[in-house]
């Protein structure tokens, strides 16, 4: 009976560690409490297997010891899992992040080659508009050179009828 009673302790202290440790009753076990969890009932039952198999120790004590080991081997296995996951997580929120600057940055290059060709037709027409202008200038200068030389001619001509009138009647 002492050793049912020593069988019942060591189970019920064994339960108030693994409900301790459960995070009290989160819904969710991230896989550091599962792998504690785990850890400890893997632990338990062997310990318990090696306690029968060795009478000086018992099954009671077997477990107890095979599930604390379990226990703190879970855990330490379950936060270097946990860690893992959050490194992953957080490289892939930087990855994420890159891709939105990345889209970002394509986006702006994007407008400046369309500011860059709208500043290029923008300055083509200017230059075609100034040549255009250029060019009514010219023919402006070249016309009131030719104008210049009619009128030239004419008076010259002019002078020449009036001087030859002029030269007649004197005769």
């Amino acid at each position: 009976m002492r050793a049912t009673m020593k069988s019942v302790l060591t189970a019920a202290v064994a339960v108030t560690i693994i409900v301790t440790s459960m995070g009290c009753g989160s819904p969710i076990l991230t896989p550091r409490e599962r792998l504690t969890l785990a850890g400890g009932a893997l632990g338990a039952g062997t310990g318990a297997l090696i306690g029968s198999a060795v009478p000086s120790v018992g099954t009671a004590t077997g477990a107890a010891i095979g599930g604390g080991m379990g226990l703190v081997s879970g855990a330490v296995v379950g936060n270097e899992v946990d860690m893992v996951q959050a490194k992953e997580q957080q490289t892939q929120a930087l990855m994420e992040q890159q891709q939105k600057d990345m889209e970002e940055q394509r986006r702006e290059l994007q407008l400046m080659k369309q500011r860059e060709a709208q500043n290029e037709e923008l300055q083509n027409e200017r230059t075609q508009a100034s040549l255009q202008e250029l060019s009514r200038t010219k023919q402006s200068l070249e016309d009131m050179r030719y104008n210049e030389r009619i009128e030239s001619t004419a008076s010259a001509e002019s002078v020449t009828i009036h001087h030859t009138r002029r030269h007649r009647r004197h005769r």
